[in-house]
């Protein structure tokens, strides 16, 4: 079935309720707020681009991997 099929499915909408909250709880650990600041990029269709606030958030951003996620 083509995925306009599952338009009004609720099945289709709590699997992507899902999947949008575990991309946004890895996001946060990958790159927590308070090591990063978010910066434009320069075409408006890509989301911010997150980028170590100081050397020490730089330093442990490094160790944050996907591999590595708890």
């Amino acid at each position: 079935m083509p995925a306009v099929g599952y338009v009004g499915d609720p099945r289709a909408a709590a699997i992507a309720e899902v999947a949008r909250r575990l991309a946004d709880l890895r996001d946060h650990w990958l790159n927590p707020p308070e090591w990063v600041e978010r910066l434009d990029e320069p075409i408006h269709s890509q989301p911010l681009r997150p980028v170590p606030c100081d050397e020490v958030a730089a330093k442990g951003l490094e160790t944050r991997t996907p591999t590595k996620l708890p």
